[in-house]
């Protein structure tokens, strides 16, 4: 029963991720009024000890979904805003935001590849009944990160209305 309470929220946690090696746990609420406009932090914690790392600003009303990428390098996180932020886990800064249609439910970091200079990551994003694939990338010229979008086609449901709530990678990686 080696337990440890991980307290800091101050509203019910909305989401959850674990970082793919396990060191970090993110943790995102529902809007809190200790902020203005119901900010609705999230929080990384160090697994082993407990302790707060730091907190990631920007989302509202509600975090929805929390995703590492896979070296860890990055924490992305939607919520029922329809905003997605993404940030630099080293410092908390902000490397991205991107607004969607409706608010993303479905969140995950997919893959990632080694560039001449650079790394690009894949990461999958659902909102409403829509699915899409994002390929973020740094843009030198512009000296900052880059994501764009596509939809994946989905087959229609014979008249069934979709809502996607979790990715899933097969298990050599080749699909998702």
């Amino acid at each position: 029963h080696d337990q440890k309470l991980l307290r800091g929220h101050d509203m019910p946690i909305s989401a959850m991720a674990v970082s793919p090696s396990g060191s970090y746990i993110a943790s995102g609420q529902e809007g809190t009024v200790k902020f203005k406009g119901r900010a609705s932090p999230i929080f990384i914690w160090d697994s082993v000890t407990g302790q707060k790392l730091t907190t990631l600003k920007g989302l509202t009303v509600r975090v929805n979904a929390i995703s590492f990428s896979l070296d860890e390098r990055f924490v992305c996180g939607c919520g029922e805003d329809s905003m997605l932020y993404m940030w630099d886990c080293s410092s908390g800064e902000v490397v991205l935001s991107q607004t969607f249609k409706s608010p993303a439910t479905t969140l995950m970091f997919t893959f990632q590849t080694r560039g001449r200079q650079y790394i690009s990551y894949d990461i999958v994003v659902g909102y409403g009944q829509i699915v899409t694939a994002g390929l973020l990338q740094y843009d030198p010229s512009r000296v900052q990160w880059q994501l764009k979008m596509t939809n994946f086609a989905v087959p229609s449901a014979g008249g069934l209305m979709r809502k996607y709530t979790c990715v899933g990678i097969s298990p050599d990686r080749a699909s998702i």
